[in-house]
């Protein structure tokens, strides 16, 4: 394939992708926290993060791949918080639960849900659902209790309400940019498929026909003939 004119592998395009939303979640991370730590500290209480919809994304791209965002980010953001080594485990166990969108897409397939708008909004739900609902069960095997955690973890927890509006938001300003919200291998696809089409259609008439003698004088006679 092509990128810029350049003639690259689906390997390198892929390693790109992913170092790209790699580093578009170590900066919103960073953000993130600069703006609870420093410049926000009287809203320190109500959490936000971009890993639910960064990690979707590359899920619904590249497949399992997101579910490393997904842990990694879990992993950071026990480092800046100074977390006990309880919480890694947590945080890792419930993080990677993000997988259980695959069998969502295995089902409903990934382009019913980028093109239709409610399986686009079951898919972060889902997610969401399964990360908040992963963090609970291992904090509850750690001595928490399960009502706490389910209503710190779905309430303002990190990954809890104003992380899944985010979410939604995200997804679906992303579905509607062609090519962001779709698994990559199709897009690509669809993309060689679309610019064969056309060049058939650019290169239509293209060519000089050439006519003979005979057939020129049988079809001046023909458009003499419509004149009458």
């Amino acid at each position: 394939m092509r990128k810029n004119g350049r003639l690259i592998s689906l390997r390198q395009y892929k390693l790109t992708d992913l170092f790209f939303f790699a580093v578009v979640l170590a900066v919103s991370d960073l953000l993130v926290f600069c703006a609870t730590k420093f410049w926000f500290k009287d809203v320190a209480d109500y959490y936000i993060s971009f890993m639910l919809p960064i990690a979707l994304t590359v899920i619904m791209r590249w497949g399992f791949w997101g579910v490393f965002y997904s842990v990694i980010d879990g992993i950071v953001l026990c480092a800046m918080q100074g977390g006990s080594w309880q919480s890694y485990i947590i945080y890792i166990i419930g993080n990677a639960c993000i997988l259980a969108v695959l069998l969502l897409t295995k089902f409903l397939g990934k382009e019913r849900i980028r093109t239709k708008w409610y399986f686009s909004l079951l898919y972060v739900f889902t997610g969401w659902v399964s990360v908040n609902f992963a963090l609970t069960v291992a904090g509850v095997c750690f001595g928490e209790s399960f009502l706490t955690l389910a209503g710190r973890n779905f309430g303002l927890g990190v990954y809890g309400a104003l992380s899944f509006a985010m979410a939604v938001v995200t997804v679906m300003i992303l579905r509607r940019l062609n090519g962001m919200f779709e698994d990559q291998k199709h897009y690509l696809l669809r993309q060689d498929k679309e610019r064969k089409e056309l060049a058939r259609r650019d290169e239509f008439g293209d060519e000089p026909v050439e006519i003979d003698e005979e057939s020129l004088s049988i079809l001046k006679r023909w458009d003499d003939g419509l004149d009458k």
